[in-house]
């Protein structure tokens, strides 16, 4: 519509679940709210590895973002490239 929109998060994390909550907020013009809860699910990197052996996948590449960027202690995103073994 054109119209300013305000919005803010707020997140918490359930370390046994490897759950990691983050509710989005947006406050329209006319005064009402909506939210956005998203629950992500964590893997530690050696988790997901396994994980994707197990179901039959080589990680071909492993980046730290979408851009190829290098993978390195200090990354927010994970991005890999996968291949499906021959079955």
């Amino acid at each position: 519509t054109g119209e300013p929109v305000a919005s803010w998060e707020n997140g918490w994390y359930e370390p046994l679940a490897q759950i990691h909550h983050v509710v989005y907020t947006y406050r329209f013009a006319d005064g009402h709210d909506e939210r956005a809860h998203l629950r992500l699910r964590m893997f530690w990197p050696q988790e997901l590895r396994a994980l994707l052996d197990l179901g039959g996948f080589d990680v071909v590449e492993e980046h730290g973002g979408f851009d190829d960027e290098p993978l390195t202690a200090t990354s927010t995103k994970w991005a890999l490239v996968l291949r499906a073994r021959d079955a």
